[in-house]
């Protein structure tokens, strides 16, 4: 299913707090519905979505460990039958560290998509599909202006059945405060992306952006 997080999200959360460093929170949330463009967006219904999340610090500069996991439904993606649901699962975690003015971070998501139509069909009675993705990033911070310089690799698999359909993505950039507090950055990034050969060639691309904040 083509799930985003995008849209107005309307719903109810609530959090327990376990000490200093441990949140949990359970979200209850208006479900999704597909949009032109397989884009998704959101829709007040009756029919909600699950959302729990976890969330620990390990230290005091900000590292710890998320957890997160998505449960909900959704309808008309076959057409011609927009009452038939599908379910889709999102289950993520990542996890970040500082030694001096370095950081390491890793996330990896799991998605799992069952009564899928069957192409144009709306068979929902067997199709299921997972996939993966993951991501590795080292960054360094100069202290001296706060200036930071970052790698990161990606990787996303849409359907683990599948062979080489994995998607890939190096990227290198930096983040400059050009004031403090930051009511200003400027960053620049270049990233490369790697798609299956029977898909299409490889892409270079650089990007720039100056940012205000209020």
């Amino acid at each position: 299913s083509p799930f985003r997080f995008s849209g107005d999200v309307a719903g109810l959360e609530a959090f327990y707090v376990a000490g200093s460093r441990n949140r949990t929170s359970v979200q209850l949330v208006n479900g999704l519905r597909p949009a032109e463009g397989d884009e998704m967006e959101s829709v007040a219904s009756t029919r909600m979505d699950w959302v729990v999340t976890n969330q620990y610090m390990w230290d005091d500069r900000g590292g710890g460990v998320t957890a997160v996991g998505y449960f909900g439904t959704i309808a008309g993606l076959a057409p011609g039958e927009p009452d038939l649901r599908s379910r889709y699962t999102r289950l993520g975690i990542s996890a970040n560290r500082y030694v001096g003015p370095f950081e390491g971070l890793a996330g990896f998501v799991y998605s799992r998509d069952s009564g899928l139509p069957l192409g144009a069909s709306s068979d929902f009675s067997a199709r299921t599909l997972s996939g993966k993705g993951y991501w590795v990033s080292g960054a360094y911070t100069v202290q001296k202006n706060y200036l930071t310089l970052y790698g990161r690799y990606e990787l996303l698999d849409p359907d683990s059945k599948t062979g080489d359909d994995a998607v890939k993505r190096i990227v290198f950039g930096g983040v400059l405060p050009i004031n403090v507090p930051e009511y200003m950055r400027f960053g620049i990034e270049y990233f490369r992306d790697l798609p299956p050969e029977a898909t299409g060639p490889r892409r270079n691309t650089v990007a720039a952006e100056l940012r205000f904040a209020f």
